[in-house]
């Protein structure tokens, strides 16, 4: 939702992975920790956590981003061809060269 269309697949993908860390590193935290207390005890520790955490993170709301210039920078110049495209022919081979 805040970010441009011709960047949102990557911005998903490291969004995913973050996800994925973060789950994978407090799996194994809240493992150890109900291997050392047991699963009750880690339990009731997981819910008076996020009972406390709750009143703490009110007043971070999400932003809906509404106000932010999405546009895309356009800082490449257009490229030259060397003879006019036929769009009904192909296959074609493009090559991108950079001064």
């Amino acid at each position: 939702m805040a970010l441009p269309s011709w960047v949102r697949g990557r911005g998903l993908a490291v969004f995913v992975t973050i996800q994925f860390a973060a789950t994978t590193l407090g799996s194994t935290l809240w493992g150890q920790l109900a291997s050392l207390v047991g699963l009750p005890a880690a339990n009731i520790i997981a819910a008076g956590g996020g009972l406390v955490a709750l009143p703490l993170l009110w007043h971070w709301k999400l932003q809906s981003g509404a106000g932010v210039d999405l546009t895309p920078s356009m800082h490449w110049p257009t490229p030259v061809l060397r003879r006019e495209a036929d769009f009904d022919r192909g296959p074609a081979l493009i090559t991108v060269e950079t001064a």
